[in-house]
């Protein structure tokens, strides 16, 4: 039995399976929560837009190096490979920007839980 090897994306953490759903009964957000979507809603739409100025810049060198001719094909086709896996993680670190943003905009936030304190002493059960 042969096992695929993860892709990056399968590194990323999915926001629309590991936070609760409107569609639940009852669902909302702890603050905890609340703290984490809004850094991942940051930090994924902070690195597309850094991933998306790198392909432009690789677009432009694409086409500068065209003009002259000076690029093996080699080089070629390793550079076609990173643009392509760099548009498909733009494109997911995107999706889970926008997921974040949704469930933060959708979502009630939950009320503080006070910490519960076991009973103990006479007529208590611990």
């Amino acid at each position: 039995m042969s096992k695929t090897i993860p892709s990056f994306s399968d590194l990323l953490l999915s926001v629309e399976n590991q936070f609760p759903s409107k569609w639940q009964e009852d669902a909302c957000l702890t603050e905890e929560q609340v703290d984490q979507l809004e850094r991942i809603s940051s930090a994924a739409s902070e690195s597309a837009g850094m991933i998306t100025s790198g392909l432009a810049a690789l677009g432009e060198l694409l086409a500068w190096v065209g003009t002259t001719g000076e690029l093996s094909n080699e080089s070629l086709t390793s550079t076609g490979w990173l643009i392509q896996h760099l548009a498909d993680t733009a494109g997911q670190l995107h999706h889970e920007s926008q997921c974040a943003d949704y469930k933060l905009h959708t979502l009630p936030r939950s009320a503080p839980q006070k910490p519960t304190v076991a009973k103990r002493g006479a007529g208590g059960v611990a």
